[in-house]
């Protein structure tokens, strides 16, 4: 199945995958067509100015990461170079490092998500895995690979999110990271697609994070093969490389280890360095009298939210942190 899916990827860009397979959507029922992409309704009015065309990045590591991420994005059709007049909103973009290494392009749209229209909506996460954790449960982890470049916009929706790289324009063409209506769009069209697999056996996931519960060994395995097919026919790509596809009592999902015969959950260590790490990093701002960057602060949230099933204080501090994020990015 990696070998099929390889074989398609080469043949269908990836922002092309899921309307070449538009068909198969339709039997879910969406909340939108994949045909034509998604569109967006603003909340009162969209921006009035033609936002930023600015890139930001710390290195000449960070700089040669960029261009990479463009050309591959430029294979993929997920982006595509156009005139400065065919984009009607510039914003800025930086790199975010992985927890697993490497970096992800972000658009920083605070003005563009603020006339936006953004649904609120309830997300899947640890907490609902470990309600549905019994004892002696298989565990299966799948990763979904570059989740929201899946998902096409609409060509009117494209020409608002424009930006800048090495002197050429560009617009995105689908979902990216720093839409504030990305984490929606795709979580209702991952509840669809969960919809039709959850009368056989227990799933869930988070975003682009997949988990898969059973009662032994043989029924994991089947949830396993009808969880690939599924995401192939639908042509979801799944990254092998991330993906625990062995049935296990004890896995590794969300943040934390999970033990279904001693039921137990712990943080990751290499969480807990990372969040350490961060903290210095924001105290370190605060001795100064210097203003903590947005960054930083998303960062230091991305951690503590792991945290909240250890620490239901974590919350109270989340709060605090979002606030000053805002203030900052607005």
């Amino acid at each position: 199945m990696q070998v099929l899916q390889a074989k398609e990827r080469a043949q269908i860009p990836l922002c092309g995958c899921l309307p070449a397979y538009a068909n198969a959507w339709d039997s879910l029922s969406l909340p939108f067509n994949l045909r034509n992409g998604l569109d967006f309704s603003w909340v009162d009015s969209p921006p009035h100015c033609r936002g930023i065309p600015a890139a930001y990045f710390n290195s000449i590591q960070e700089l040669q990461a960029m261009d990479n991420i463009i050309l591959e994005e430029l294979r993929n059709n997920v982006i595509i170079k156009v005139h400065p007049w065919e984009v009607k909103f510039y914003s800025p973009i930086f790199l975010f490092p992985k927890s697993t290494g490497g970096f992800r392009k972000i658009l920083n749209c605070p003005e563009l998500n603020f006339s936006l229209n953004a649904p609120h909506f309830k997300m899947e996460d640890a907490r609902t895995w470990r309600d549905l954790i019994f004892p002696g449960a298989f565990m299966v982890t799948i990763d979904l690979k570059h989740a929201y470049l899946h998902v096409p916009v609409s060509e009117e929706a494209s020409k608002w999110f424009g930006f800048e790289w090495r002197n050429q324009t560009y617009k995105q063409k689908t979902l990216c990271f720093g839409l504030s209506t990305a984490p929606y769009s795709f979580t209702m069209l991952m509840r669809r697609v969960l919809a039709s697999l959850r009368p056989h056996f227990t799933i869930m996931a988070y975003l682009d994070d997949v988990g898969i519960i059973a009662h032994s060994l043989i029924d994991a395995e089947d949830a396993v093969l009808q969880t690939l097919k599924h995401s192939f026919l639908l042509s979801l790509t799944v990254e092998f490389n991330k993906t625990k596809l062995q049935p296990s009592q004890k896995a590794e999902y969300l943040g934390y280890l999970w033990d279904s015969e001693a039921l137990t959950m712990e943080l990751i260590p290499k969480l807990i360095i990372k969040g350490r790490i961060l903290v210095r990093e924001r105290l370190k701002y605060a001795r100064r009298s210097v203003q903590v960057k947005a960054f930083t602060l998303v960062k230091l949230i991305g951690v503590l939210q792991s945290m909240v099933l250890c620490n239901p204080q974590t919350l109270v501090k989340l709060r605090n942190l979002n606030n000053d994020k805002d203030l900052i990015s607005n």
